[in-house]
């Protein structure tokens, strides 16, 4: 059976009227869709590239120091010298963005640390990650900071405070700045297997002098302090 369609006359079968599709309301909406996808794969580029360039430098810099070239990063990290520059116009702001995660890593770790309901745990485990740490920053952690004293001056109160709480929990001598200056002497002078026999010598020490103040002195025993 047919149909009129139309003053044109045209015929259209039912049929065909039945099984047709209908048209789409928006015929660029896959365009709109490839294009969204392809945003997401340049963002997500992008964001991998520039996680390359900061381990690349930060490796880099670590082994060979503050000024290593932009063209030995790029050419570690896999990509060009123009993509390195994009991320990062000058070398001071690839200097920023390394300090940057650097310093919210170590806020993790001084969080984490607090955290552990032993305190000797938790002294063992920042000391021993700060450590790590100080070993892989070799010559760069040295040279920046002799470069942005400031900036030291806000991490370092934050690593003595927590180091001082958790000395002060497990009871051990608050010797914070002999901490600091022994962990600081690792950095480009140790590799991490010794560091971390060091820290562990460095606890058992702690532990024997915690133990010793527990201990009351002879003189003020209850069998000599008399009535």
């Amino acid at each position: 059976m047919r149909s009129s369609c139309g003053e044109a006359g045209l015929d259209v079968r039912r049929s065909d009227l039945a099984n047709s599709r209908p048209a789409r309301v928006c015929p660029e909406e896959d365009d709109v869709r490839a294009i969204g996808t392809t945003a997401s794969r340049i963002r997500a580029d992008t964001a991998r590239n520039r996680r390359r360039i900061l381990a690349s430098a930060g490796r880099l810099i670590g082994e060979r120091g503050i000024d290593v070239g932009t063209a030995i990063v790029a050419r570690e990290a896999g990509v060009g010298v123009a993509t390195v520059y994009r991320h990062f116009p000058t070398r001071q702001d690839l200097l920023d963005a390394l300090y940057a995660g650097a310093f919210a890593g170590h806020q993790n770790l001084f969080a984490e640390a607090l955290a552990h309901d032993e305190p000797w745990r938790g002294l063992e485990f920042l000391l021993r990650r700060i450590a790590i740490l100080r070993v892989r920053s070799g010559r760069c952690g040295a040279e920046f900071s002799a470069r942005h004293p400031e900036r030291l001056a806000g991490y370092r109160e934050i690593e003595e405070r927590c180091l001082a709480e958790l000395l002060t929990r497990a009871g051990a001598p608050t010797a914070v700045g002999d901490l600091i200056s022994l962990l600081d002497g690792l950095a480009g002078h140790s590799d991490e297997t010794t560091a971390q026999r060091l820290v562990g010598h460095v606890l058992r020490g702690l532990m024997i002098a915690a133990s010793e103040r527990s201990v009351p002195s002879p003189a003020r025993t209850a069998g000599d302090r008399g009535p």
